[in-house]
């Protein structure tokens, strides 16, 4: 299974990329603008989204654009 986690804090990627990696295959993004890009490059099974994301698109409206 590829997950991807899109979170604006760099820790709580790391954290959840530490744990999740044992038993999956994780990629991470730092903002949507990546995220997309990843997506558009990569099929993933599970997107785990942050909704506040900072600068740009919040979480909910990078999960439409995705829908798109």
């Amino acid at each position: 299974m590829k997950i991807l986690h899109v979170e604006d804090n760099r820790q709580t990627l790391d954290i959840v990329k530490r744990i999740l990696s044992r038993f999956y295959t994780v990629d991470n993004a730092e903002n949507a603008e990546t995220a997309i890009s990843k997506v558009n490059e990569t099929e993933y099974d599970l997107l785990i989204v942050d909704i506040h994301l900072g600068k740009g698109m919040n979480g909910i409206e990078l999960i439409q654009e995705i829908k798109n």
